[in-house]
């Protein structure tokens, strides 16, 4: 059974004091455990998934500009992955069971990327994606 641990946007400027979109203390509070979970997953053999927002300065057709500030722009720390899962995704990337996966719009299953990446589509997955106010954990199979 092929399994994927999904990170979604948990990123400097939705996790950190000075993100453009932070969530704040809330997202820093659970940093570790996502990384231990992201590395446990990866000790388990399972596909790790970085779905994380790639914003174009000054995209003023993109229909999120009139929605949100703007976050996450190309080039920028801004996309960096926050504390120890950015450290988990230095050493590991490039690993062929880990992947960084640009999203342009909210929702990181928009077109079911996950079903054409090449490691397929997990049967199994587990995610983080973050929320304005809170960050929340979805679990399936694990």
């Amino acid at each position: 059974m092929t399994k994927a641990l999904i990170s979604i946007d948990y990123t400097y400027d939705f996790v950190a004091d000075k993100g453009k979109l932070t969530a704040g203390a809330p997202a820093q509070a659970i940093s570790e455990a996502i990384a231990q979970v992201t590395q446990q997953a990866y000790d388990n053999g399972d596909y790790i998934f970085f779905a994380i927002d790639g914003h174009d300065e000054g995209d003023a057709f993109h229909p999120e500009s009139n929605l949100f500030p703007p976050h996450n722009l190309r080039g920028t720390s801004g996309r960096d992955l926050y504390g120890p899962l950015g450290e988990f995704y230095q050493k590991h990337q490039e690993n062929p069971r880990v992947f960084w996966l640009d999203k342009r719009h909210y929702s990181a299953f928009f077109r079911d990327r996950f079903r054409y990446s090449p490691a397929g589509a997990p049967s199994r997955y587990t995610g983080f994606n973050r929320c304005f106010d809170r960050y929340l954990c979805f679990a399936y199979g694990y």
